[in-house]
């Protein structure tokens, strides 16, 4: 989708679906959140129509309907964007909220990638392996992007 804009597709969305309907993207990947089931299935088929017409299509594997939100019968999980959206319960009131956990996939790549950093790096002097760490740009980056209140064991 990185060839139409965004904006544009949604301001077109727009006119024919209820003020319930919700945008995230960022670059090329996008979110579509409606309120009402049918409105996702009509919206579904529309966007298919709409890409046609500029020669685009859809990614079949990437592209699917889920059922999420306070009256979703299932407990249903996605990623997006190295997130893992859950439906649950927050903490202090126990009402209904999105929790969003960083994705395990990502999680795993991330620290695969720290550890041959680390490997790399074993001759450095301590001081210097975290200096040298603190200034690799895209570790503290990572780590502002994709917080975790709860870091696995062994990464």
């Amino acid at each position: 989708m990185k060839n139409i804009p965004v904006t544009i597709l949604r301001k077109y969305f727009l006119k024919f679906f209820s003020s319930q309907f919700i945008c995230y993207n960022y670059a090329d990947d996008v979110a579509f959140m409606f309120q009402y089931e049918f409105e996702a299935k009509a919206f579904f088929e529309a966007i298919k129509i709409r890409l046609a017409k500029f020669g685009l299509e859809l990614s079949e594997e990437k592209s699917n309907i889920i059922r999420f939100g306070r009256f979703a019968k299932d407990k249903n999980t996605f990623d997006f964007l190295g997130f893992t959206f859950i439906n649950g319960k927050g903490r202090k009131d126990g009402k209904y909220a999105v929790i969003l956990r960083t994705s395990k996939k990502k999680l795993k790549q991330k620290c695969a990638a720290v550890n041959q950093w680390l490997k790399e790096h074993l001759h450095d002097k301590p001081e210097e392996t975290i200096r040298n760490f603190v200034r690799n740009s895209s570790f503290p980056g990572w780590a502002l992007i994709y917080p975790a209140r709860r870091w696995p064991i062994g990464c």
